[in-house]
């Protein structure tokens, strides 16, 4: 006996239909973290609560949208993290994602309404604040918020899983989750409505561009992670409207990453050019002015052939900064950057705030020079023929490596520090046949010791004997005696700066007066001098060559603190080889 053809077909239908049912469908595929139907019963109960907009709801939203423009009007971070933690715009979103992800139009239609309302209330309730306050300026936190990049998309896509985890994952704290969604959300619109009541309306798209991007993104990852929780269409018509909001989702992600790419490429441009600018702002200064710093420096505006910057430099009161300085920096800027440079700068004269004791100390001469100039000042008298060579101050305990380095020297000043023990090397000339009594000695030291009462002195008197034969003589004049003690000196410097082996060949010295109108009278007068020439040739062993130039050092310092007049050194250096002159004598 045959079945019916009905029975077999009715059984082949009802096959293929358990076949359907076991084998999943698209969307249920990406379930990686799938919940039980009574944890995803929970999600659906809450995501439906949170849609209802009730009266807490729209209060929560105002007040945080006013917290968040007292905020960004006062450019305080803190005051927006607040915010944040109350901002409700969470719920809405979460209600539109769970609505795509299921298909059902009830859910994704009554939250899109709560959020355009949501998004109205917010930038309304910031514009009109903005305009009741006097306060009307674009703080950091407002600008920062004003030009959207690629970066903005991807923050928001990590709070996003972060915020949608946390439905279920009670480990997850579901505030700390809100605070990043409301970071991403909240603050955009308040600057959209404050940068509307400024007339600012470039500055308001860049905000609400920033909104829309986060909001794409926000969504799109919501989407994602409902259909890991194995949320997802179950009947073809419902299947068909999550393909197509899905596929419109990743399309206007896809669109705005675009100019969102583009802007963070010109933010790399521009924080290059800048770097590069202050780098080259601070090299110049340096150089140019010292005391000058490069306080700020901003790159206004820039294309591929032009750049305009705007820079504050700090100078002290006293300092100039010409015009040729400014150009000279325009030109360095655009040759480097290889563009038309614009370059505008905002001086700022500082004054340094001392005290009266403060400045009075710094206007005093060093240690050494006052111990010099008492000793000097004595050394001058008419009537004493005697004359001061060197003054050299030093710690007790760097008097023997004094001794050894004597003949390197510097143009800087020794730094002296007090209430410490130090030792007085003074060297003079003593005329042939006299002395230098003690009582004079004994004077300086207390006239020193009372100076600085604080500090310990050991005081090194070094005379030199002038061997000038006939100095009384008649028929010596002036000019010869003047001509004899100089020699004196410059020998004597030469005795304790040369190394032995070195020699002085050549020493001349010669002077220039001043023009007969100018003199005291037609005698001949020290005081009538008006510039030295002293010019000589040192000899030095090849192996101690390197001294020569602090030989020439030490020569132009002894030369400026012996002579009152300007003094003009012209000095030939040497060196040869001892193996030579040996082999050599002739």
């Amino acid at each position: 006996m045959k079945s019916s053809p009905k029975v077999v077909k009715s059984t082949k239908q009802s096959e293929a239909a358990e076949l359907q049912q076991e084998r999943p469908s698209f969307w249920e595929r990406f379930a990686f973290l799938s919940l039980s139907f009574e944890a995803k019963a929970e999600i659906t109960e809450a995501t439906l609560e949170d849609i209802k907009g009730d009266g807490l709801y729209w209060i929560q939203l105002f007040i945080s949208s006013l917290i968040a423009s007292f905020g960004l009007l006062q450019n305080s971070v803190a005051v927006i993290i607040g915010a944040m933690l109350i901002a409700p715009l969470l719920q809405p979103i979460k209600g539109i994602a769970f609505g795509i992800t299921t298909g059902q139009n009830s859910f994704l239609w009554k939250s899109s309404l709560i959020l355009i309302a949501s998004i109205i209330i917010s930038i309304g309730s910031a514009f009109v604040f903005a305009l009741l306050i006097p306060l009307r300026i674009e703080t950091a936190e407002i600008i920062a918020r004003t030009s959207p990049n690629l970066l903005d998309l991807f923050i928001a896509i990590a709070s996003a899983i972060i915020a949608v985890l946390a439905i279920y994952y009670k480990k997850l704290s579901e505030t700390t989750a809100g605070v990043a969604m409301a970071a991403a959300l909240l603050p955009t619109l308040c600057v959209v409505g404050i940068e509307l009541s400024l007339n600012n309306f470039s500055a308001a798209w860049g905000s609400l561009f920033l909104f829309l991007t986060n909001l794409f993104a926000i969504l799109a990852v919501g989407v994602l992670v409902f259909l890991m929780y194995g949320f997802s269409p179950h009947h073809e018509d419902t299947q068909s409207r999550t393909t197509s909001s899905v596929f419109i989702l990743l399309t206007l992600l896809v669109l705005i990453s675009i100019p969102l790419f583009s802007s963070l490429t010109r933010i790399a441009d521009r924080i290059e050019l800048e770097t590069a600018a202050q780098n080259i702002v601070q090299s110049s200064l340096t150089n140019t002015i010292p005391s000058a710093k490069l306080e700020q420096l901003s790159l206004e505006n820039f294309d591929e052939e032009s750049a305009s910057f705007f820079s504050i430099i700090k100078i002290p009161e006293d300092t100039d900064f010409f015009l040729e300085t400014r150009n000279q920096l325009r030109e360095q800027l655009g040759t480097a950057l290889n563009r038309e440079v614009t370059l505008e700068i905002e001086i700022i004269p500082v004054a340094s705030i001392v005290s009266i004791q403060e400045q009075a100390a710094s206007q005093l001469p060093s240690k050494d020079q006052q111990i010099f100039n008492i000793l000097k000042d004595f050394f001058d008298q008419p009537d004493l023929k005697s004359a001061i060579i060197d003054v050299e101050v030093v710690e007790s305990a760097s008097m023997e490596a004094m001794e050894q380095t004597e003949s390197e020297s510097t143009d800087e000043p020794t730094e002296i520090d007090s209430n410490q023990n130090w030792t007085v090397k003074t060297i003079f000339t003593v005329p042939s046949g006299e002395t230098f009594d003690n009582t004079s000695q004994e004077q300086l030291e207390a006239e020193v010791q009372n100076l600085f009462p604080n500090d310990t002195f050991t005081f090194l008197w070094v005379p030199l004997s002038q061997t000038i034969t006939g100095k009384n003589q008649p028929t010596e004049t002036e000019n010869d005696r003047h001509l004899k003690g100089i020699t004196v000196l410059w020998e004597s410097f030469f005795n304790r700066t040369l190394p032995a082996e070195a020699s002085v060949e050549d020493l001349s010295i010669t002077w220039a007066m001043k023009a007969a109108s100018e003199r005291s009278s037609s005698e001949f007068s020290s005081a009538d001098i008006e510039q030295y020439i002293v010019s000589f040739d040192v000899f030095v062993p090849q192996e101690e060559a390197r001294i020569i130039e602090a030989i020439r050092e030490r020569a132009r310092l002894f030369a400026r603190i012996t002579f009152e007049q300007p003094v003009a050194i012209s000095i030939r250096g040497f060196a040869f080889s001892k193996q030579e002159v040996l082999t050599n004598p002739n």
